[in-house]
């Protein structure tokens, strides 16, 4: 059996089967991260930066072809708004989800995987953490890993040899896919620096397993192939490594100081200490009565907090094992520990077997694999200077950043799951201890990404959960559909809910100065004219800083009468909706 989609062709059942079910698998996590969206309006703020940016064509921290490739689908495809954007969503991870999937199969069958082994480690990327977790946002992660396993694909065809034509075009494929990678996600330009060796490997490869005819031009063109084979490679990843200066220029720095602390492992500054910390705070009450009486009243408190940094461990007092630990931490989190033990034991395969069997092959793949750890390696290193960094508080960031080690567990981890492969019994249990580890893992790593999520009161992967601007859209939808109203505040994530475009009959004002939502001061209040309006309050601190004006609305010893110089009477005010965390007012007034 056989199925050809251009030059993808798939043999066997088990080829197709696997990559059916994990494709089944990626839509049901692309509709679920729909319907969740929906449903709890969560997402993480940088989702919220990298839509604005693709509406508006912006690009964030140089990453030029994340976001003109961005910019130009929402142009395709008519994405002007929250809600367009959350069906775009699910397409989003499951076209990038696929194509990862997709060249890690191709992948596989170049290094001389067999069936059972390519369905193993296809169905195995479930249990791959960071892969699942960042899968599911729309992020730079998702795309950067397709677009680097689709350049290590390249350069392994490149190795691998072929046609005079092929020889050339699989080098420069490799770095366009590298370039778009390191151009969505940083750390991937560790794959246009490092490439430059798998490219001089992989040209030597096919000048020694030629067969051109060695008459007239056959030796020189042989010569002439490699360079051009590398000139392929290098010149690209140059023009690609210095069109991003800052990424550039970091690294260009980096290099020289990898190399004295290796020669030199500095201690980390500030192991322990004692310290005072004097603070003051004001406080500022705005109290209006019947009386046309407006006081305000500052009240100034000073206060001192004694604050003992505990020691740190032993291994973050000094910069290289505190790396280390990071690296090595982070790949376990953001891994797991099933995948994680079953990448550690195809490494040790791969290099046994490039070093004791002196297989080049091997040895290429073994160049691959550090690369890609490399990239999380030097990540580490950056972060290795923080000594308190490798804490519950920052797991989420930990897992985050070693998606970028990824290819690496894509090409070592065959080698450990074609043992467990050879044997029926060996695929039952290994499909049982997944079945065990997802049950654990869930729970355990919802709070592992949420450890750096602190703009939220609650879980926010639960179930249960919904942001402040999903209650009150549903507050308005179940109790106040097809009524004008004018609420004056704005829930937090309101903007980036979906639904809320649906409520036309609503208008919400911002009393700050947020750029993107209509203003609201005194001067256009009273302008309005508003009768019965609705105030949400976080802080009455807050608003009696930034919006004086609404203090009598707000007021909970006023219930209705004229305030002193206004043009209106206040009729009426009630609490009509109150969690743990806003209260929603609604206001009535007649105005003279």
């Amino acid at each position: 059996m056989e199925l050809s989609l251009g030059k993808l062709s798939l043999r066997g059942k088990r080829d197709l089967q696997s990559l059916v079910v994990a494709e089944i698998l990626v839509a049901v996590l692309a509709v679920f991260r729909f319907y969740d969206y929906w449903t709890t309006g969560f997402f993480v703020p940088d989702e919220y930066g990298y839509y604005y940016d693709g509406l508006h064509g912006s690009i964030y921290a140089g990453r030029w072809f994340f976001g003109d490739l961005n910019g130009l689908v929402f142009k395709l495809l008519g994405i002007t708004n929250v809600d367009a954007y959350s069906y775009f969503l699910a397409f989003y991870i499951f076209f990038w989800a696929s194509a990862t999937f997709i060249f890690v199969f191709l992948l596989l069958r170049e290094i001389e995987q067999d069936v059972t082994t390519r369905a193993v480690t296809i169905l195995s990327s479930f249990v791959l953490v960071s892969f699942v977790l960042l899968s599911l946002g729309f992020l730079t992660e998702p795309m950067g890993l397709a677009l680097a396993m689709g350049g290590v694909y390249f350069i392994v065809k490149f190795f691998k040899g072929g046609s005079d034509a092929e020889f050339l075009l699989y080098p420069l494929l490799a770095v366009l896919f590298f370039g778009a990678a390191g151009a969505t996600r940083e750390p991937y330009d560790a794959f246009l620096i490092g490439g430059v060796l798998l490219a001089a490997i992989g040209a030597l490869s096919h000048f020694r397993k030629s067969k051109a005819p060695q008459a007239k031009y056959g030796g020189r063109r042989r010569h002439l192939l490699a360079i051009c084979s590398i000139l392929l490679f290098l010149v690209p990843a140059a023009i690609f490594y210095y069109e991003d200066s800052a990424t550039s220029a970091q690294v260009s720095s980096l290099g020289p100081q990898i190399i004295q602390t290796v020669l030199t492992n500095p201690a980390n500054q500030g192991t322990s200490s004692t310290e005072t910390v004097t603070s003051t705070s004001t406080s500022t009450y705005i109290s209006v009565t019947l009386n046309h009486t407006t006081t305000v009243t500052t009240t100034t408190v000073v206060s001192s907090v004694t604050t003992v940094e505990q020691p740190q461990p032993s291994y973050a007092t000094h910069l290289i094992t505190n790396t280390l630990v990071i690296f090595a931490g982070g790949i376990l989190l953001g891994w797991g520990p099933l995948a994680f033990g079953i990448g550690l034991a195809g490494l040790l395969l791969v290099l046994r077997r490039a070093v004791f069997g002196r297989d080049l092959s091997y040895l290429f793949l073994l160049l691959i694999t550090l690369i890609a750890l490399g990239s999380y390696l030097i990540v580490s290193y950056i972060f290795g200077y923080d000594q308190s960094y490798f804490s519950f508080t920052n797991y989420s960031t930990i897992i985050r950043f070693s998606d970028t080690a990824l290819p690496a567990f894509f090409l070592t981890a065959p080698i450990a799951l074609g043992v467990i492969a050879k044997r029926k019994k060996g695929l039952v249990i290994y499909a049982a201890v997944i079945i065990i580890f997802l049950i654990a893992a869930v729970p355990v790593y919802q709070n592992y990404a949420a450890s750096n999520i602190r703009y939220v009161g609650a879980n926010p992967f639960a179930f249960g959960y919904h942001t402040d601007a999903v209650l009150i859209r549903n507050y308005v939808e179940q109790n106040l559909s097809g009524q004008k109203l004018t609420i004056i505040g704005v829930p937090y994530g309101w903007i980036f809910t979906p639904g809320v475009q649906d409520l036309s009959q609503l208008s919400v004002y911002d009393y700050t100065r947020d750029p993107v939502l209509p203003h609201l001061d005194s001067g256009n209040f009273t302008s309005m004219r508003l009768t019965t309006f609705y105030v949400l309050i976080y802080d009455a601190s807050t608003i009696a800083r930034d919006a004086p004006w609404l203090a009598p609305f707000i007021n909970s010893t006023l219930q209705s009468g004229s305030i002193s110089g206004s043009a209106y009477t206040v009729t009426g005010r009630s609490v009509v909706y109150d969690t743990s965390a806003f209260e929603l007012l609604k206001v009535s007034l007649v105005w003279t």
